[in-house]
C-alpha cells in the first residue's frame, strides 16, 4: 500500500528528511508546506529492510506509522524526542508487538495484546507515563484505539474512562473537547462540550454522559469522525452527514468566515503578487449583491452531497478541515487552508530610490506607500486588533534628549514586563536547540507573509556562496512590539539556523529597507552575546517616525573599495552603504566581516536604515537629505552571557543607533545624553581593542 500526505510539514511529519550515506541528515531542508500529495518516505528497520506501513495516525506536528508484519513495530516522524536519527525513524519507545496506535500532540498510546501503554512525548522517559493490563476475551477481539475493553483512552490524564455497559461500541472518535461513538448496531452517541453544535443534538449545551444523536436514529451508520469542534458520519448507504462548527467551511456548508477569508486573500494577493493586475472590486460587488445564507454552527446532522455519482467510503476530520474518499477512489477535501501563507513576490524594480529627509521634518516618505509597507502595516494592525500580541501598543510617550546624538527616548513599560523570557545564551556560536522556543513553534496567525524574490528580477541569492539558499524569508509579527509595525524576518524557519548572520539574511534585510518608501522603517540584528533573545536566525524590522543621527553621521574610509567605513562622532562602530545596484556586493562584504567576528567570538549588533551616502567630504544639502540608499551600521561589543542584566535599557541594535526604549517612567524622564553615552560605552570594546580590530578587518577585506 502506498501512502501520501500534504499540508503543514515544518517538522518533517509528512516528508521525512532523507539520510546521507553515513546515516546523518542531508543538508536538504524539510519543505514547510506540501501543497500537493507527496508519497511518504519508506521506513527501514535496523537491518535496513523496508517496512510495510499498515496504519498511520497523525497529530498536528507528528506522524505515527504502524508496521504489523513480523514482530510489528512503530515509526515516528515529525516533532518529538522519540525519533532516533540512527534508527531511520524507528521509535526509541519499545514497540515490538504493538497492534494499534493513537497519537496526540502530547501523548502516544500503544495497544499490545496484554496491555495498553501511554507515553509522554514531551519527556525523555524509559517507561510509559501510564499503563493498564487488559484481558483478551474468548473471542479474541482486537483493541480499536481509543477504545479499550470497558472504556476508552482519553487525550489527557487520567486517560482511562469507562463506558456504560449497554453500549457495545464499534468505534470512537475524539475531538478537541467532545467524543462521538458508533455502536455495533450503527447508532451514534456523543458527549462532551457542545458549544459549537459538535454533539449534533440541536442545541449548544454540553453532555456529561453519552447521548444518542436522535436525528440519525433508525439510520445505521458505518463510520464516525471528529475534528476540533465538528463531527461527521457515514451511513450504510454511503451518505455523509456533518454537524458542528463551520467557521472555516469545514462542514462543506456556506460559511461567512470562509467567504471573508477568500475575499481578504483575493485582495492581499492582488496587492502582494507582482504579476497580479486585476483588482477584485468588481467581483466583490457582485458577491455582495447575492443574498447568500451562511451557516456558522450546524447543531444537528446535515446531509452533505459530495458527489452525485458515487457514495462515500471513508471520512476524516482535522481541526478545521475535512477529507472524504468515495467508492470510486476520489479524494475530496474542504475547510481551512490557512497554513498556505500569502507570498510577497518582489524584484529589483520594486526598490524605492527617490526618498529624501526634508530638513526640519520628521517625515521622510516617498509620495506613496509601497505594497511592502501596506502589507506589513496592514497585517500588523490586523493582528493587533485580533489580540495576537502580548499587549496592546498605542502611541508611545517620546522625547528627544538634548545633545549632539539626538537620542530618541520612548517609554514602553509593557515590553519590559510582558516580553518572552530570553533564552540562556552561553556562546556566540551556540548551536540551535529544537527543545527551546524557536519560530517553528509560533502560531500561524503570527505570520504576515513570505518574501520571495523573483529570480528574473536579479541574480539568485546564495548562503555565503556555498549551497543554494531558498529565496524565502518569513515575515511575522513580534508579539512583544517595541514600536509600530515591529516584525521579525526569519529565513526559512525549517532550516533551523542559529543566530549567526548569513549573506542571504543580510541581503534580504537590505532589500526590505529598499522596498519601503518610509525612511522610518528600520531593520536590525542582535548576535548571540549581544542581547539576542532567541537562538533562531532572525532580524527585527519596525517603523520609527523620528530621524536618527546615524542616518547622516560623517565617516572615515577604511576600505572604501569594499564600502567599509568607520562611524565618526558616535559610539565606535563601522558603516557600510548600499544603493539598489550594490546590494549583492555590500551584503558579501558585511558577511565577511560578521564571519570574522563570529570566528573571533566577538558579539555584534547591526542596524539598517535609510541614510545619506557615505561621503568623506562635507555633504551638500541634496546629498545630506538623500535617503536613496541604505546605511548598515555594525558595532562590535563586549559579550554578555547568561541572564540579561536589569538596567534602564538594554544596549542592543536600536539603542546603539539612537533609539532608546525605556522600561520605567523614572529612567525615561531623568536620563540625559551623558548618562546614555556612559551606559552604551560600558558595553562597547575599549578604544585600543576597537582600533586593533579595525586594522584586522581592514587587512582581512583587502586580502579577500
Amino acid at each position: 500500500m502506498r501512502w501520501f500526505g500534504f499540508g503543514f510539514n515544518a517538522f518533517g511529519q509528512i516528508c521525512v528528511q532523507e539520510k546521507s550515506g553515513r546515516g546523518e541528515s542531508s543538508s536538504a531542508p524539510h519543505q514547510v508546506k506540501i501543497s500537493h500529495p507527496a508519497e511518504l518516505s519508506s521506513h527501514v528497520d535496523r537491518s535496513r529492510c523496508c517496512l510495510k506501513t499498515s496504519q498511520i495516525r497523525v497529530s498536528w506536528s507528528r506522524r505515527a506509522s504502524l508496521h504489523l508484519e513480523g514482530d510489528s513495530c512503530l515509526s515516528l516522524a515529525g516533532f518529538g524526542e522519540s525519533v532516533s536519527s540512527e534508527d531511520c525513524g524507528i521509535s526509541k519507545i519499545e514497540s515490538r508487538g504493538c497492534k494499534d496506535v493513537f497519537i496526540s500532540e502530547s501523548h502516544l498510546t500503544l495497544a499490545f495484546p496484554d496491555r495498553i501503554e501511554t507515553w509522554d512525548l514531551q519527556k525523555r522517559e524509559k517507561s510509559p507515563s501510564w499503563s493498564m493490563d487488559i484481558k483478551t476475551d474468548a473471542e479474541g477481539s482486537d483493541v480499536n484505539l481509543p477504545l479499550v475493553p470497558g472504556g476508552y483512552i482519553a487525550l489527557k490524564p487520567p486517560f482511562y474512562c469507562t463506558l456504560p455497559g449497554h453500549l457495545k461500541a464499534r468505534s470512537l472518535a475524539l475531538g478537541a473537547e467532545h467524543a462521538v461513538l458508533l455502536t455495533a448496531t450503527g447508532a451514534v452517541y456523543s458527549w462532551g462540550l457542545g458549544s459549537h453544535g459538535q454533539l449534533g443534538h440541536g442545541v449548544l449545551t454540553s453532555e456529561e454522559e453519552p447521548r444518542v444523536v436522535e436525528a440519525l436514529w433508525g439510520m445505521p451508520m458505518t463510520h464516525v469522525a471528529t475534528g476540533g469542534w465538528h463531527s461527521a458520519c457515514i451511513s450504510d448507504g454511503g451518505d455523509l452527514y456533518v454537524w458542528g462548527w463551520n467557521e472555516s467551511g469545514q462542514l462543506g456548508l456556506p460559511s461567512r468566515g470562509l467567504r471573508k477569508s477568500q475575499q481578504k486573500t483575493s485582495q492581499q494577493t492582488g496587492e502582494l503578487c507582482c504579476d497580479t493586475s486585476t483588482p477584485p472590486d468588481e467581483k466583490l460587488k457582485e458577491e455582495e449583491e447575492h443574498e447568500d445564507v451562511f451557516i456558522s454552527i450546524q447543531a444537528f446532522p446535515a446531509l452533505l452531497d459530495v458527489s452525485s455519482s458515487c457514495e462515500i467510503r471513508a471520512v476524516s476530520c482535522g481541526s478545521r478541515h475535512t477529507a472524504a474518499v468515495t467508492t470510486t477512489g476520489d479524494l475530496y477535501t474542504w475547510g481551512w487552508d490557512s497554513n498556505m501563507s500569502i507570498q510577497f513576490v518582489y524584484s529589483h524594480q520594486h526598490f524605492v530610490t527617490d526618498v529624501y529627509r526634508i530638513s526640519g521634518n520628521n517625515s521622510a516618505k516617498n509620495s506613496a506607500s509601497t505594497k511592502f509597507d501596506t502589507a506589513i502595516q496592514g497585517g500588523w494592525a490586523d493582528r493587533m486588533a485580533r489580540g495576537i500580541f502580548r499587549y496592546h501598543l498605542g502611541d508611545l510617550k517620546t522625547r528627544v534628549l538634548l545633545g549632539s546624538h539626538g537620542y530618541v527616548a520612548q517609554l514602553n513599560i509593557q515590553r519590559g514586563i510582558e516580553r518572552r523570557k530570553p533564552q540562556e545564551i552561553m556562546s556566540i556560536k551556540q548551536e540551535f536547540n529544537a527543545k527551546q522556543f524557536n519560530f517553528n513553534k509560533i502560531k500561524h496567525d503570527e505570520i504576515i507573509f513570505e518574501m520571495i524574490k523573483d529570480k528574473k528580477g536579479g541574480s539568485p541569492l546564495t548562503n555565503n556562496a556555498e549551497c543554494p539558499q531558498p529565496q524565502k524569508m518569513v515575515v511575522l509579527v513580534n508579539v512583544s512590539p517595541l514600536e509600530f509595525g515591529h516584525c521579525l524576518f526569519v529565513p526559512d524557519p525549517a532550516h533551523c539556523h542559529p543566530q549567526i548572520l548569513t549573506k542571504f539574511a543580510i541581503h534580504v534585510g537590505i532589500e526590505a529597507v529598499l522596498l519601503s518608501s518610509d525612511s522610518g522603517f528600520r531593520v536590525g540584528f542582535n548576535s548571540l552575546g549581544a542581547f539576542a533573545s532567541v537562538n533562531h536566525l532572525h532580524l527585527h524590522g519596525y517603523y520609527l517616525d523620528h530621524p536618527l543621527k546615524i542616518e547622516s553621521k560623517p565617516v572615515k574610509p577604511l576600505c572604501p573599495e569594499k564600502g567599509f567605513y568607520r562611524i565618526l562622532d558616535f559610539p565606535a562602530g563601522f558603516l557600510f552603504y548600499a544603493e539598489s545596484e550594490e546590494v549583492e556586493k555590500v551584503a558579501q562584504t558585511i558577511c565577511e566581516v560578521t564571519d570574522f567576528l563570529v570566528n573571533d567570538n566577538i558579539a555584534h549588533n547591526l542596524f539598517l536604515t535609510r541614510g545619506s551616502p557615505a561621503c568623506v567630504q562635507t555633504q551638500g544639502e541634496k546629498d545630506f537629505c538623500s535617503r536613496k540608499g541604505v546605511r548598515v551600521a555594525l558595532w562590535p561589543r563586549i559579550s554578555c552571557f547568561g541572564a540579561k542584566e536589569e538596567s534602564a535599557f538594554n544596549v542592543a541594535l536600536c539603542e546603539l543607533a539612537g533609539h532608546l526604549p525605556f522600561k520605567s517612567k523614572k529612567d525615561f524622564e531623568r536620563m540625559t545624553e551623558k548618562d546614555v553615552v556612559d551606559v552604551i560605552q560600558s558595553y562597547l570594546l575599549p578604544e585600543d581593542e576597537f582600533h586593533q580590530l579595525e586594522q584586522q578587518l581592514t587587512e582581512h577585506l583587502l586580502c579577500s
